[in-house]
């Protein structure tokens, strides 16, 4: 089946802009989607609409919506009743199943990925594990993502998302401060366009929640920040580094990481199993001084890179009571020394028994003067 988006009016406003909507950034650009029907009886029903959401028509599985003239559009949402997922059933993983678009051409997305399971109002909840799992896979055509606005995460909800989409530049909010097992794993793997990272807020990890995220962005040379402080087994393996002698490494630069401590000896109990491996650009590994510094932190293709440089966050010392203090940190570290505090001794650097004590601040009881 054959779809025409030039068949349909065009040029009014949409009644609603929530819903997915796919808009052509170049002539005769096509479009389709399988829908999954597994053995048990349930299928995936979508509508389609090609006149900016006034009206809506049954789309059938793998029928080709041709967008003849740059700029035109079609909008994706459920059919009556909803879907129980955009992708994939439970237990059924073989590619003949999977509810997946396929592209030519060159496409622009945009609008709720949502309105693939609830065409009446935007939902915040995915109802299914592997729910959006290899949606874009493959789509090469694919320039700009879909919104991604739920808060809440299910296992393997996001699961190579958009994998191989090699025109992909920039990647689509990630608003989840929690994470679920495997939610993000592979998501953007070989998005060689990718040259920008999304922010990843999540400070509760779990397995597999960003492995091989990255993997193999090979235009892709700043990683998100790394906020969660405690790393749980296999959460951030092969992240950004090859996972094959062919592929290319993501040049990445610069890595900001939160956590304290290294986990694990082997690929199922370490946090960060060939994070970086096949990474050999310069760069600055920032993490905090539990981890190590220049001269002592762990390195290798599962830990800091081994060319790379060492910075320690800078933290702030508030002293709130008299006493004498050693701030035993890098020499660039500062404090924060309120009037009120009567402090005895204040030293700053230091590094050990027969070390340069660094810079010593003596706070009387009467006031302060340096020394």
């Amino acid at each position: 089946m054959m779809i025409a988006a030039r068949e349909m009016a065009w040029g009014q406003k949409p009644i609603d802009a929530w819903w997915l909507c796919f808009t052509a950034e170049r002539d005769n650009s096509t479009i389709q989607k399988q829908l999954w029907r597994p053995n048990n009886g349930e299928h995936e029903t979508q509508e389609i609409s090609l006149n900016n959401g006034r009206t809506w028509i049954p789309y059938e599985s793998k029928a080709v919506i041709t967008l003849s003239k740059k700029g035109d559009k079609v909008y994706f949402r459920a059919g009556s009743g909803g879907n129980i997922t955009a992708s994939m059933p439970g237990g059924y993983i073989t590619i003949d199943y999977l509810g997946i678009f396929r592209m030519t051409g060159k496409i622009a997305a945009s609008g709720n990925v949502m309105s693939l399971i609830d065409g009446e109002k935007p939902v915040t909840t995915i109802p299914s594990s592997y729910c959006f799992q290899s949606l874009f896979e493959d789509c090469t055509a694919l320039t700009t993502p879909p919104e991604l606005p739920v808060t809440e995460l299910t296992e393997y909800c996001y699961y190579r998302m958009f994998e191989g989409c090699t025109s992909l530049t920039r990647p689509p909010v990630l608003p989840a401060t929690t994470s679920a097992e495997g939610c993000y794993a592979n998501m953007f793997y070989n998005c060689t366009s990718l040259t920008k990272a999304p922010e990843l807020p999540a400070t509760i990890l779990t397995k597999n929640c960003y492995a091989g995220m990255f993997n193999g962005c090979a235009s892709l040379t700043q990683a998100p920040e790394l906020p969660a402080t405690t790393l749980v087994p296999t959460c951030y393996n092969q992240m950004f580094g090859m996972s094959s002698a062919s592929q290319t490494a993501t040049p990445i630069n610069r890595i900001v990481a939160h956590f304290d401590s290294f986990i694990g000896e082997a690929r199922t109990t370490m946090g960060t199993y060939a994070w970086v491996n096949g990474i050999t650009t310069p760069g600055t590994f920032v993490c905090h001084g539990e981890l190590g510094n220049n001269e002592t932190i762990k390195r290798g293709n599962s830990y800091c890179p081994t060319s790379w440089t060492v910075e320690n966050f800078k933290q702030e010392l508030t002293l709130d009571k008299p006493g004498v203090y050693i701030f035993n940190e890098v020499t660039t570290n500062t404090a924060t020394l309120p009037q009120s505090v009567k402090a005895d001794i204040l030293i700053i650097g230091g590094g050990g028994a027969g070390a340069n004590p660094g810079l010593m601040y003596d706070y009387g009881a009467g006031g302060g003067g340096a020394g």
